[in-house]
This record gives C-alpha cells, sequence and structure tokens, in this order.
C-alpha cells in the first residue's frame, strides 16, 4: 500500500519522465568504459567518492530510490562530466531540484517504513501506526519548509493516498 502513494504521486506529476531521464545519464555511464573512468576522475577531482551510478529496475520496488539518491549523491561530478559531453542531456538545475525533494521527501521515508515492515522474525502490527504516523509527520514538515507549490502538492498526493488506504488505522 506504501508503494501505491508512491506510484500516485508518480502519476500526478509526470515523475516518469525524470527517472527516465536520470535512467538514461545512469545506463550511459553503465554501458561506455570511457564515460565512467571520465566520471570517476571528476569524482576524484571534486573529492566525492568513488561510486557507480545504480540504475532502476523494473521488478525492484527501490530502484528508483537507489537510482536517484545516488544520482543526487553524485549530482556535482556528474553535471560536470555531462557539462563538457553532448552524448546525453544532464537534469536541469530544476530537475536537480526535483530529483533531490523526490528523494528526501517521498520515496526515503516510505521506503524506509516498508523495509522497516519487511522484517520476517519481528512482529510489525504494532509498529504500523507508529511508522504511518512518522511518514505523515515527515511530509507535512517538507511541506511547511517548501515555497514550489508544485512540490507542495506533489508532497500531498502521497499524504492523501496513504490515508485512504490505511483509513482503518484512524479507527483504532
Amino acid at each position: 500500500m506504501l508503494q501505491l502513494a508512491v506510484t500516485d504521486a508518480k502519476k500526478v506529476h509526470n515523475i516518469d519522465e525524470l527517472l527516465a531521464k536520470g535512467h538514461a545519464i545512469v545506463c550511459y555511464y553503465c554501458y561506455s568504459t570511457v564515460a565512467r573512468e571520465r566520471l570517476h576522475k571528476c569524482q576524484c577531482q571534486l573529492e566525492k567518492p568513488q561510486q557507480e551510478l545504480l540504475p532502476m529496475v523494473a521488478t525492484r520496488w527501490n530502484s528508483e530510490y537507489v537510482m536517484l539518491s545516488r544520482l543526487v549523491e553524485q549530482q556535482a561530478p556528474v553535471s560536470a562530466d555531462l557539462g563538457a559531453s553532448l552524448t546525453v542531456d544532464c537534469f536541469t538545475t530544476k530537475e536537480w531540484k526535483q530529483a533531490a525533494e523526490i528523494v528526501n521527501v517521498l520515496i526515503k521515508p516510505i521506503e524506509e517504513a516498508t523495509r522497516e515492515l519487511c522484517h520476517e522474525n519481528i512482529p510489525t502490527l504494532p509498529t504500523k501506526i507508529p511508522l504511518l504516523n512518522g511518514i505523515e509527520y515527515v511530509i507535512n514538515s517538507h511541506i511547511k519548509e517548501m515555497q514550489d507549490k508544485n512540490g507542495v502538492f506533489f508532497c500531498k498526493v502521497p499524504t492523501e493516498s496513504c490515508k485512504v488506504s490505511f483509513s482503518f488505522v484512524s479507527q483504532c
């Protein structure tokens, strides 16, 4: 149900376009050893950790988070390398900001909550209400900080989706 909240938010704001562009950037570095070496040089020059970019995989629910978070983490080296390259379009400043908001506001809290709820040896029922309240608190605190009205609307979609999907929680 938590992943459906992310899916609902992606549909409302055409996040798929941003994800597709991010995936194209990552694939460029995955399939080209020359580009990967240039990226590693940029990472060294900018004193960033030498980490590979990770592509999203259709069958892994958290791969969008992993891909975007690594891209945001490596924003400076990727921008520096792609700025000199005409092969692949880099994110614009607005797209980098949007990617960071998606990671921090939406996907990270839901991904962490999903991972917490997937334990096999720990009873998870008592943790569901606090986790859902925590997600709502994190998203609402980001909404208060944002000045971008599209970002605010983007954050409200998963919150409303969670309220509908987990309506039984309010009855407890």
